[in-house]
């Protein structure tokens, strides 16, 4: 039987095919492909609408000099920065805090958490950063699990199914010197890395190169792009043929969302600062704030309070993790390092900044309960202060603060002794706070019926036990 051809609509040539399956080489193939990621994501009902953002300060926080003072202690162990009072009765922080302090009640704050190893940089970054779901070996990931962004990502999918954006990215610092900083954000690059997952949950790492953010750039010039544009949209010719069940109008979307990840899209658009009111920009801004990355003075400007409004912005455009890495919270006094004293000027003041104007915005914005914030570090600092003025390295406990996500704020959970060097409560392990991020972004009741989760993801939930007082 002869197929009548509507004259209105002629069929499609060689040529146009040909053009059509061009559209790969700059990365236009996505439609297809974000629209199995979405129909994936679709069928995952156990992933509720939530973003972490994950600040790991890389190098060890000292307890004394942020979150626990511990004013009463002797002359050699107490906080060298002093304390301020937080708007929570009888509670204080470090005096290099002070905005923290007036923004207690919008942070819980754990005084028990307790690290799972020893002191090596490396080791226990691995571990915090994977959630204890993998155990390092020669201070290397090893095994088939990986970081906890990159768990989120293949229990979430690799991509927000509407706009693109990838769910894990990973934002740092510029290096200020190869020495001191670089070597502690590399040690946060490893523990970030997908391991045994693969590279396909690899995080999205702007700034620092890697296929992730290359692959964003059209290898055409635009107005052959713009050509190609409408050469798919006179795909809309096949729409007579197709249902009335809205399938089609789901491939425009997925259509529009390819051209927005290659061109101009979301995710550009959320690195883009000078799309942001200028008033917030300046709200965030640490650049008048120096870090000491040397005992020797080297120095740059911060750009803490950068990454953390790039985090909001990345989380709004669909992101669901956010690695933040802060480096510099080494602080031995030992002629590399600065000590205690200086290194907390240089590096809390920033952080102090940055994550109070990050507290208010997303409070204004109405995101206090979609994003959670997390703050953390690798391991603690030891009780006593060493004849050089600096804390070495201490695994007995770790500073802890979580913000939002709909938990319970305006606290402080469990206590530290007298010294501050280990919970002097029971202790809050790295398994528990993955348990309680877990729950917090995930139906976790539906998501232990999915049967093709690997082990490592169950891991998170079933190893620990949510912080009870945040629930």
């Amino acid at each position: 039987m002869t197929q009548r051809v509507n004259s209105a609509h002629p069929p499609l040539q060689r040529r146009d095919f040909l053009q059509i399956g061009a559209l790969g080489a700059t990365g236009l193939a996505l439609p297809t492909m974000l629209q199995n990621r979405a129909m994936a994501a679709g069928s995952a009902n156990f992933v509720r609408d939530k973003s972490v953002v994950f600040l790991f300060l890389a190098g060890g926080p000292s307890q004394y000099e942020s979150f626990d003072p511990k004013q009463s202690a002797p002359f050699e162990i107490r906080g060298v920065t002093g304390e301020v009072q937080t708007c929570l009765p009888g509670v204080t922080f470090a005096g290099v805090l002070p905005q923290l302090a007036r923004h207690a009640d919008k942070l819980a704050v754990i005084r028990s958490f307790k690290p799972e190893g020893g002191g090596i940089h490396e080791a226990e970054t691995i571990r915090m950063l994977t959630g204890g779901t993998v155990e390092p070996r020669d201070n290397k990931m090893d095994g088939p699990g990986g970081s906890i962004g990159s768990l989120h990502s293949r229990i979430r999918g690799m991509n927000h199914p509407r706009t693109g954006t990838p769910t894990y990215a990973y934002l740092q610092a510029p290096e200020i010197d190869e020495f001191y900083v670089n070597f502690f954000l590399s040690c946060a690059q490893q523990g970030s890395a997908p391991g045994g997952l693969g590279s396909a949950y690899a995080p999205f790492t702007p700034g620092r190169g890697g296929t992730a953010i290359d692959n964003m750039n059209p290898r055409i010039p635009a107005d052959i792009l713009s050509d190609r544009r409408r050469l798919l949209a006179s795909l809309d010719r096949f729409k007579k043929q197709a249902d009335q069940s809205g399938e089609m109008d789901g491939l425009d979307r997925f259509r529009q969302q390819a051209f927005d990840v290659v061109n101009g899209g979301a995710v550009r658009k959320a690195l883009d600062l000078e799309q942001e009111d200028a008033r917030i920009v300046e709200r965030y801004d640490t650049g008048h704030l120096l870090v000491h990355a040397h005992q020797k003075s080297k120095h740059g400007a911060s750009t803490l309070g950068k990454m953390l409004l790039t985090a909001r912005r990345l989380c709004e455009a669909g992101c669901g993790f956010v690695t933040v890495a802060s480096g510099g919270w080494d602080m031995h006094g030992d002629g590399n390092n600065p000590g205690v004293l200086r290194g907390s000027e240089s590096v809390a003041r920033p952080m102090d900044h940055a994550v109070s104007a990050f507290l208010e915005d997303v409070h204004e914005r109405g995101l206090s309960d979609d994003i959670l914030l997390v703050i953390t570090g690798e391991f603690g600092r030891s009780p006593k202060i060493n004849n050089n003025g600096g804390r070495d390295h201490w695994a007995g406990i770790t500073p802890l603060v979580l913000a939002g996500g709909g938990l319970e704020m305006g606290q402080v959970v469990g206590q530290s002794s007298r010294d501050g060097g280990v919970p002097a409560t029971e202790p809050i392990r790295i398994r528990d706070l993955m348990s309680t991020i877990t729950h917090t972004v995930f139906d976790v009741g539906q998501m232990r019926l999915q049967a093709s989760l690997p082990p490592e993801i169950l891991k998170l939930t079933e190893n620990g036990r949510s912080i009870d007082q945040l629930i």
